[in-house]
């Protein structure tokens, strides 16, 4: 945590030092209140922090151009399997992140994973408002009818596609609610 912690802090000052050199001259800081300085410091950090805890709850993911090139495929094929539901994407400033649980990667072979289609549509069937942020977080979180793992865990393990498809009309249900 402590070398965490100074990696942060010193990243930090590096900036902080940079962004006041570049401003040198400008009076712009002057010209600020000091608490919006604050509190715009402080949600800089949280920003700066945001790509990790996403990787964190959401699991590891590509971005569109890695899909793309291991798929073979263009970004128009790419964006037209999201919008089918066959593939989840997730919003990540000016691109899209794809959850590795969706594909089968070994070496030679790295492809879609069927059940993906499944599992979107029974969400989407059951409650159309479902949003990619909550398909993934769904699949990082234990479910009780895939024996106290994840969905994500359960494809990657190339189980049955049924239960995973159960699993997901059940809090499809729940969030509908």
């Amino acid at each position: 945590m402590a070398d965490s912690y100074s990696a942060l802090e010193e990243g930090l000052k590096v900036g902080l030092y940079e962004a006041v050199e570049d401003l040198q001259g400008t009076g712009l800081l002057d010209r600020i209140d000091p608490d919006q300085l604050a509190e715009r410091a402080r949600r800089a950090v949280h920003a700066a922090l945001a790509s990790f805890v996403w990787e964190e709850r959401l699991g590891p993911a590509l971005e569109t151009g890695q899909v793309c090139q291991e798929l073979g495929v263009s970004r128009q094929a790419v964006a037209k399997a999201v919008v089918a539901g066959r593939l989840v994407a997730l919003p990540a400033g000016k691109t899209r992140r794809f959850p590795v649980w969706q594909f089968r990667m070994q070496p030679g072979r790295f492809e879609t994973r069927a059940e993906v289609a499944e599992v979107v549509g029974a969400f989407r069937r059951v409650y159309p408002e479902v949003t990619a942020v909550q398909i993934a977080a769904w699949a990082r979180t234990t479910q009780p009818e895939l024996d106290g793992t994840t969905p994500a865990e359960w494809l990657e393990r190339e189980r049955p596609a049924h239960p995973v498809v159960l699993a997901a009309k059940r809090a499809a249900g729940a969030l509908a609610q």
